[in-house]
């Protein structure tokens, strides 16, 4: 189970910022980390330009990596935006992630 949270992604609607968590399979966390980042990667790509991304200063942290002993039918996925600026607006979407998957 893996928490990312993105930063400076090309304007949605006044956000450029996200948190959205994945579940995969890994052997560690780095592992995870990078089969997470792909997958989000490929869904932002969708959505958005290759030129887009590349003018931007985009990127992706990892914030929590978990182990977990089962494997969810809900699969992770989506994103909670956020206006980067306003850092209620941050801990707020932070706050519904958390309690969506990590609770």
């Amino acid at each position: 189970m893996v928490l990312i949270q993105g930063t400076n992604i090309p304007d949605i609607d006044g956000c450029s910022g996200f948190y959205t968590t994945r579940f995969v399979t890994a052997l560690n966390a780095e592992s995870a980390e990078s089969k997470a980042v792909s997958e989000i990667n490929g869904e932002i790509k969708r959505h958005h330009s290759l030129e887009s991304l590349q003018k931007s200063d985009a990127r992706m942290h990892l914030r929590e990596v978990k182990q977990i002993s089962f494997f969810p039918r809900m699969r992770g996925g989506g994103f909670c935006w956020y206006d980067q600026d306003d850092h209620d607006a941050g801990q707020s979407a932070l706050d519904l992630e958390l309690k969506a998957y990590w609770s």
